[in-house]
């Protein structure tokens, strides 16, 4: 075999089953035993193919290897993977069909061949005046000299015999026109496989197309340029020196991927996308000033509503994880009725008490960095872990009404200094929910937590008052009650939780 058939499986099988049934007797018991386990082993590695056609006596071709002519009794083997198959007869269109062979699994192709309606002639002259063999597109047609009919087109010509050949010559068949080619046959070099990666390259000899993946022959003696190229690949070109006498060998060339052709797709970095949500948002208190009192002097227990608004852009990597920058508008307030007692009087004889009523109002808009999750049970259900931070520019205000009472009836009280307060804090939610895509959009649902680690400002200057009576002479009356620092110094809100069940809708771009 040589080492030029190396990785030839299918030609090998066929060379060792020549050698057992044609030459045995050269063979020793030995060289046969071994020969045996060999072939079982080829045997799983290659497929077979039916070849049949409506025409006997045509050329059957195997990724461009000649394998015999039609009606075949067996199969022609061939080895794994996708194999070019072509069946060609001269005066007939030329038959060509790609299959799948598995190991040691049978395919057919069926030929259909039909006659040439269009064709030109092709007379083909020997100028050494050997008598050479004619081949036609790598199809042996007759000797020298030879005329027959083709289709019109590029056909690639050459002669052989024995050791000597002509070179590749390629000539333009025109319909109903006669073309000559005159060749002369000169010293072969050694034989020479050039195998191409990948296997559907084009291979061209001199300029001259010569088939895909793979071309065993010999060439004239002297320098040849072999070019490969293939869409989706950078081409490459090798020269080539033919020598006589020199081993069989092979040329194998790889062509380099070119990343940048159509043929490939950009690989997946991932999606940019857009969602709105909206959210309402709850909790027990708000940790303010109003209610530390609670629940022993507040007549109702405090609770914390408001809704969140905003929105999300982010960036999912191909592994799913997004970043993201969430940005919108939080609103909350709550509402505390409570009890205050304070004392006055030269020796603190006389008691008011305050009944106020609280509403207690936070809001303000959001920024912040934020980064998820989504584990995606199927193509359109999945379910995110989301992170985020916010930073809060918050307005925060307690506005306050009641009364005042000391023994006698109640009067409305007077709260002074009661200005909005500015302030600049952060919170961080963790939110855990599902989405449902509908192409190009994702509907969500998700339960979050807010945390606010963080006490808000003080309202420094609030004081309690009552409306002033004169003539009121009883120095115990609500009216001479003085002003009071009671709620002086109280925090709108301090640190404090919320549930933040949210509904969300996103959109991805492409």
């Amino acid at each position: 075999m040589g080492g030029w058939t190396s990785g030839r499986f299918d030609e090998a099988l066929d060379v060792y089953e020549t050698l057992l049934t044609q030459y045995a007797q050269g063979l020793s018991k030995g060289d046969q035993a071994a020969l045996g386990p060999v072939m079982v082993g080829l045997r799983k590695k290659i497929g077979r193919i039916w070849v049949s056609a409506n025409v006997e006596g045509a050329v059957v071709l195997i990724d461009g290897n000649k394998r015999g002519k039609l009606p075949r009794k067996e199969p022609v083997r061939a080895l794994s993977g996708q194999r070019v198959v072509r069946v060609v007869l001269a005066g007939y269109d030329t038959f060509e069909a790609t299959v799948d062979v598995e190991p040691g699994e049978r395919v057919t192709v069926d030929a259909k061949l039909r006659p040439l309606t269009e064709v030109g002639r092709l007379r083909v002259e020997d100028e050494s005046g050997l008598a050479a063999r004619v081949f036609v597109d790598g199809v042996e047609v007759g000797t020298a000299p030879w005329e027959g009919l083709l289709r019109p087109g590029a056909h690639r010509v050459w002669l052989r015999k024995d050791d000597l050949g002509s070179r590749l010559l390629t000539v333009t068949i025109l319909e109903g026109q006669i073309a000559l080619v005159r060749a002369k046959a000169t010293a072969l070099g050694a034989p020479i496989r050039i195998e191409v990666q990948p296997r559907t390259a084009a291979i061209e000899i001199d300029g001259i197309g010569v088939g895909v993946g793979t071309w065993e022959g010999r060439l004239a003696v002297g320098d040849h340029t072999i070019e490969a190229f293939e869409g989706g690949y950078h081409g490459k070109t090798a020269q080539l020196v033919s020598r006589k006498g020199d081993a069989p060998s092979v040329l194998a060339i790889p062509l380099p991927v070119d990343r940048d052709h159509p043929r490939w797709p950009s690989p997946y970095a991932g999606d940019l996308w857009l969602d709105a949500f909206a959210a309402y948002a709850g909790g027990p208190t708000f940790g303010s000033g109003a209610e530390r009192a609670c629940p022993s002097e507040c007549s109702n227990e405090p609770w914390v509503n408001g809704f969140m608004a905003g929105g999300r852009l982010g960036y999912r990597f191909p592994f799913g994880l997004s970043v993201e920058l969430n940005g919108g508008y939080l609103w909350l307030g709550a509402s505390v009725d409570r009890s205050l007692r304070r004392s006055f009087g030269p020796s603190g004889e006389y008691r008011v008490t305050y009944q106020l009523q609280d509403s207690i109002a936070v809001r303000g808009p959001f920024v912040g960095p934020g980064a998820s999750y989504r584990y995606g049970f199927n193509d359109r259900f999945g379910l995110v872990a989301r992170l985020s931070v916010g930073v809060f520019f918050s307005v925060a205000t307690d506005e306050i009404t009641g009364t005042a009472a000391t023994d006698g009836a109640a009067v409305p009280v007077v709260v002074s200094g009661n200005e909005p307060q500015r302030n600049v804090t952060f919170f961080v939610m963790p939110a855990l929910g599902t989405e449902l895509r509908l192409d190009p959009f994702d509907v969500g649902l998700a339960l979050g937590a807010a945390f606010f680690p963080l006490a808000g400002p003080e309202l420094p200057n609030q004081r309690l008052s009552t409306t002033s009576s004169s003539g009121v002479s009883n120095p115990g009356s609500v009216y001479n009650a003085p002003a009071s620092d009671a709620i002086a110094n109280e925090r709108a809100y301090g640190m404090f939780g919320l549930l933040v069940p949210q509904l969300s809708l996103a959109y991805t771009f492409d």
